[in-house]
């Protein structure tokens, strides 16, 4: 608090003279720096003094054994709001500093008080801590009430200013007025207290209205609102009156003030429940629509894909089940309307909507309404956490673990819960939970009366009649079949290695952060301890077996999940893990155990504080509390989208290439199919598909989750039965880690070679079905936005000249193409600018109308060309990076995927600065090149593309690169339009190099030659190419 209060004081510096350096180019001074040592120290000794002091006191027995406990766990609440302010700085420097100020001022206050604690009538710890809780929730309340005022009448009642002010001068009076009457007056203070707890816990209850969406001023200043429907009013009024009514009837229901007792009854759940709402979710969102098609899609999609008839996992595939990927559609359709962009505001709604049953079910099990706030207040991960937590909150509940044949209905009504709400880690949750269910089997078995035998068996048979009456069974089979076929591949396709975390410049920096990220470990560690003290016979006092097993069960299974994709930067699954761990699993597990374990509250607390700052994001800011008040929020400015033909969009900001993108896309889609029409989408923007209002044709609808090959096989069975029209081919594909269509899905790349003929729309590639006869052709639009003294929407008034929109079209066409205009007309391209993106037309100058539409025809001379060119845009990776080394490691395995298998003569047909000696290849010169004839194994591209060869570095001196080209056909030669490269990794190893990734490779009918180059030619003194094999993957 101290280095806070120093830093924030700004001093301009006295300069001797005209000096220029860093503080006179920012403006910036240095006492700061020189003050903070002896402040810091000052501090770290008067406070140690203090504490010592206290401690002293408590040693003495001047306070009762009770009070000195009550007072050390005073001192650990108020001290956790520092504690996770100084922790959250490791990874979030703007963390709000008001947090020390809290926790400095309140522990100041609590010692203050309890100094007198050991006198007759004076206030216990836990009484000073209540009526400071008091004082600050009420300076609390001019922001609730001002929230209130604004959500019910949306507007403004009074400034920011007014209710800072307001809150501030409350703090500063209920500080002094609780210094000076617990000092001397404590019997008032005692006595004030319940009316002091009800007037705190009415106003904290009005945080619940921070889940009803504030006004959106755009900046035009036009005011809007999100199209809220009556269900949120419903639902937030609900809360909102659940919340006051608990706290009057704990009020009417109290015992009479005076004695301690009487307190904690007061403190109703809701209201801290409300707070953490303000919190944790407590601005609105402004409707931006993210531009990441993939992963924003998969969240776009499922909801409504359900709304179109589509089941969850057999029509329709979510990628993270049903509870992520569903929630937030469902939030945002029953409570917004559900249009594109809502889903900003109804991902925090969803968290609300999963946040309040987890924490009851937290409360419940943990008997601990501050430990359930505090766990909530710690955690931030993916909704599925909180769907864990409630289940985990059911089956450690100490009163059904009693009834051990109730205890096992709940569990197998869990299973087809959890199954469908998220397949992959709920399946490994159940299998962690196996071992206590047979227990409980057990348990049951041995009972004297068998309880609920009768009751069990009809819960069975009405759970097994709703699986074979509904859809459900067939859901969890289709959702465990995905599970099936993603699990061998998981690593592989969607893997990033730690080691990446420990070389990237930015990581470097952050190894505290990058520890605290796998403290999962340790919680796994005291599971395995736990267990195998038991298993010795010498259990760990107090920790249940069937707890710690079931703890290191699921750790243990959850280890390809945790560790099988750690991003670089970033909290990563394995920090969601650890944060998981030790605010949600840990509490539940300590409480379970029972009553010896549960009494370590304050150590839980402790751990939840280091977690949550170490991996959390700073939720914490008290400035949010201040500014989640106002009636109306800024935002960016809104596109006109009922203009734009895209009527899933509703109000939102659209990033300026996102918007070019949907415009052009859904204006090729309305021109080329009728409504609601499918088409086949090859771009993993399969959010295209909800923009568009096209119900998705596959039910895994990214190309980029089609890793595994029989998802890719029954994709290509399906399109050949529903045969789309049209496909999306290039719209900026999204390939992240997959290197795109052809390597990511080689079955339905192929698929789409064969049966979709490729053509430019717009600066996009789609794809007509079977269309090879057709004349080729290039669609290109004039900038319809372009409109200044020259150009009228893109055409020029004085001349035959035209600005075209995208920047992929010019590049394809020469002069003498023909042109066909809007109106008919039939023109020829003089010249193109490629520069300025200009197409000049032969004739006389044009009209907006004439221009805005160019559809070029492409000479048949250049067909197979263009379209060649196309597909390379749309597929094509040039540079493999280190794949075929990757791949050749593991040729072993790989090589039983392939067919038709057959050599290369192994003597090249000609030679390049390099020649034969001993067996090996000396490179004798700058560009070493082997070329092979393949001619005489009468093969196409589409036949064999795998090639496989055995490479040898001699004399390494760095990283050797190769380059592959191949011709055939009426080419004459190698070309760089018809090569790729790759880093062959070790100096030795076998290489399995997808030339049929390549459509220049694929599209020829007859392959006549393939040359090697080593592509640094001083990286070896010599090189060894041999085995060569040419085959079909």
């Amino acid at each position: 608090m101290v280095l806070t209060i120093i830093f924030g004081i700004h001093i301009a510096p006295t300069y001797p003279d005209f000096i220029a350096g860093y503080p006179g180019w920012s403006a910036t001074g240095k006492w700061q720096d020189l003050a903070a040592g002896p402040a810091f120290i000052l501090a770290l000794v008067m406070s140690a003094a203090g504490l010592g002091r206290r401690i002293i006191i408590e040693r003495e027995g001047d306070l009762p054994s009770p009070e000195r406990e009550a007072f050390s766990r005073q001192l650990l609440y108020w001290s956790l709001p520092a504690l996770m302010g100084a922790l959250l700085l490791v990874g979030h420097p703007e963390t709000d500093s008001r947090l020390f100020y809290l926790s400095g001022i309140s522990v100041m206050v609590v010692s203050f008080i309890a100094r007198q604690s050991s006198e007759t009538n004076g206030l216990s710890p836990a009484e000073s801590g209540m009526a400071l809780v008091c004082v600050w929730g009420l300076a609390l309340s001019p922001f609730s009430v001002h929230l209130a005022a604004t959500r019910f009448f949306l507007r403004d009642f009074a400034s920011e200013k007014t209710a800072v002010h307001a809150a501030g001068l409350l703090l500063l009076c209920g500080m002094m007025a609780l210094v000076f009457l617990g000092r001397y007056r404590p019997v008032i203070v005692r006595r004030l207290l319940p009316l002091a707890l009800l007037v705190t816990q009415l106003t904290l209850s009005l945080f619940f209205l921070v889940l009803l969406p504030a006004g959106l001023i755009d900046p035009s200043g036009t005011l809007r609102h999100y199209p809220v429907t009556p269900a949120l009013y419903i639902a937030v009024g609900a809360v909102t009156l659940a919340a006051l009514v608990d706290v009057i009837r704990r009020y009417l229901r109290s015992a009479p003030a005076g004695t301690e007792a009487s307190l904690y009854p007061l403190v109703s759940p809701w209201s801290l429940l409300a707070l953490l709402m303000a919190l944790h979710v407590g601005h609105t969102q402004p409707p931006i629509v993210s531009a990441d098609d993939y992963h924003f899609g998969e969240i776009l999609l499922s909801w409504w894909s359900w709304l179109n008839g589509a089941q969850p996992y057999t029509q329709y595939i979510p990628a993270h089940g049903i509870i992520d990927d569903y929630s937030t559609g469902f939030v945002s359709w029953l409570f917004l309307g559900g249009d594109a962009g809502t889903f900003s505001e109804g991902t925090r709604l969803a968290y609300a909507v999963m946040a309040i049953p987890t924490f009851f079910a937290l409360r419940r099990t943990t008997s601990s309404t501050l430990l359930s706030f505090m766990a909530l207040y710690a955690f931030e991960g993916r909704l599925v956490w909180l769907f864990f937590t409630l289940f985990l909150a059911l089956w450690f509940d100490q009163a059904l673990w009693r009834r051990p044949g109730r205890w096992l209905i709940v569990w197998c009504y869990s299973v087809p819960v959890l199954l469908l709400g998220v397949p992959a880690q709920g399946a490994l949750l159940i299998a962690a939970a196996t071992p206590t269910a047979l227990l409980a089997v057990w348990r049951w078995w041995h009972s004297p009366a068998r309880q609920d035998w009768k009751q069990g068996a009809l819960a069975l048979a009405v759970l097994l009649a709703l699986l074979l009456a509904t859809p459900a069974a067939s859901m969890i089979l289709q959702g465990l079949i995905y599970l099936r076929e993603n699990g061998p591949i998981n690593q592989l396709a969607y893997g990033i290695g730690w080691a990446l975390s420990w070389t990237t410049p930015a990581a470097r920096s952050v190894l505290m952060y990058d520890l605290a990220r796998m403290s999962w470990m340790p919680v796994a560690a005291f599971c395995a301890y736990a267990v195998f003290c038991s298993m010795r016979r010498r259990p760990f006092p107090g920790v249940s077996l069937r707890v710690a097993a079931l703890g290191l069960i699921f750790c243990l299974l959850m280890i390809p999940y945790t560790m099988g994709r750690i991003d670089p930067v970033g909290t990563s699954r394995t920090g969601v893990v650890s944060l998981f761990c030790w605010t949600l699993l840990l509490p539940i597990m300590c409480h379970a155990c029972g009553p010896r374990i549960a009494n370590v509250k304050a150590l839980l607390l402790l751990l939840m504080a280091l977690a949550g700052g170490l991996l959390g994001s700073p939720p914490a800011e008290l400035s949010n509390l201040r500014s989640v008040a106002h009636a109306n929020i800024q935002t960016p400015p809104m596109r006109d989208v009922a203009a734009a033909g895209l009527p899933r969009l509703g109000m939102g900001y659209f990033y300026d290439d996102h918007w070019r993108r949907l415009v052009s896309v859904a204006h090729i889609l309305n021109t080329e199919l009728p409504p609601r029409s499918p088409y086949l989408d090859l771009t993993s923007r399969n959010g295209l598909y909800f923009y568009t209002d096209r119900p998705p044709l596959l039910p895994v609808t990214a190309a980029y989750n089609m890793a595994p090959l029989s998802q890719q096989q029954k994709a290509v069975d399906i399109v050949s039965r529903k045969r789309p029209a049209l496909a999306l081919l290039e719209v900026d594909n999204i390939v992240h880690d997959g290197g795109g269509l052809a390597l990511r899905a080689p079955v339905l790349y192929r698929y789409a070679m064969q049966h979709y003929t490729p053509e430019m729309n717009d600066g996009y590639v789609i794809g007509h079905l079977d269309s090879w006869t057709k004349p080729a052709r290039l669609l290109a639009y004039a900038q319809d936005a372009l409109i200044d003294a020259r150009w009228d929407h893109g055409v020029d008034r004085n001349a035959p000249m035209i600005a075209v929109s995208d920047h992929n079209s010019l590049p394809l066409l020469q002069p003498g193409d023909e042109v066909t205009l809007a109106s008919g007309e039939r023109r020829a391209i003089r010249s193109l600018n490629l520069a300025e993106n200009i197409v000049t037309l032969t004739g006389t100058q044009l009209k907006a109308a004439e221009g805005r539409v160019l559809t070029i025809a492409i000479p048949p001379a250049r067909t197979a060309q263009y379209r060649t060119a196309l597909q390379e845009r749309a597929f094509a990776i040039h540079d493999l990076q280190m794949l075929p080394a990757a791949w050749g490691r593991s040729w072993a395995s790989l090589q039983r995927r392939t067919t038709d298998e057959r050599p290369i003569a192994p003597s090249p047909v000609d030679t390049h600065d390099i020649r034969a000696a001993g067996g090996v290849w000396q490179i004798a010169g700058p560009d070493p090149q082997l070329v092979f004839d393949i001619s005489s194994l009468k093969t196409s591209g589409a036949a064999r593309g795998m090639l496989h060869f055995d490479f040898e570095c001699l004399s390494a001196s760095s990283t050797p690169r190769i380059q592959i080209f191949w011709w055939g056909d009426a080419e004459g030669g190698a070309s760089e339009a018809h090569s790729l490269v790759f880093t062959a990794g070790d100096s030795k190893g076998a290489m399995a190099v997808p030339l049929d990734s390549q459509p220049s490779w694929w599209n020829l009918k007859q392959v006549s030659r393939l040359r090697i180059d080593l592509d640094t030619a001083g990286a070896c003194g010599a090189i060894v190419v041999k085995n060569l094999t040419l085959s079909q993957r």
